[in-house]
């Protein structure tokens, strides 16, 4: 006998899909958006990278998350309880918050010493 899966569970299900394809439709065109709307390349993918190949690795970048996530999250909970997982979630939000600091620091001193 198994249970029906009830209308919240189903919302959060397509709540989930419907983010990651928006992610996925978003970020695949952010190069073409950004050249075809007058910014030069360099200005879209940044002096980090100038061939677009990391714009192009997005989808890669989600699945290394994917995939770590449920290992890292049953980890969690089984050593330590259901409350980790948000812990880690705020102590990795704040390592994401200095990762996206530091390409922001390295892009304004690069185009700085270019001018």
């Amino acid at each position: 006998m198994h249970q029906e899966v009830g209308r919240a569970v189903w919302a959060a299900i397509l709540g989930v899909g419907t983010m990651a394809l928006i992610q996925a439709m978003a970020f695949s065109f952010v190069q073409q958006i950004g050249t075809d709307r007058g910014f030069g390349i360099q200005a879209v993918t940044g002096v980090l990278e100038g061939t677009g190949r990391a714009l192009a690795a997005t989808p890669a970048m989600l699945m290394i998350g994917s995939a770590t996530g449920p290992i890292l999250g049953g980890s969690l909970v089984k050593s330590f309880g259901y409350s980790a997982i948000g812990i880690a979630a705020c102590v990795f939000a704040l390592v994401a918050v200095g990762l996206f600091s530091q390409a922001r620091v390295r892009e304004v001193a690069v185009v700085r010493a270019a001018a």
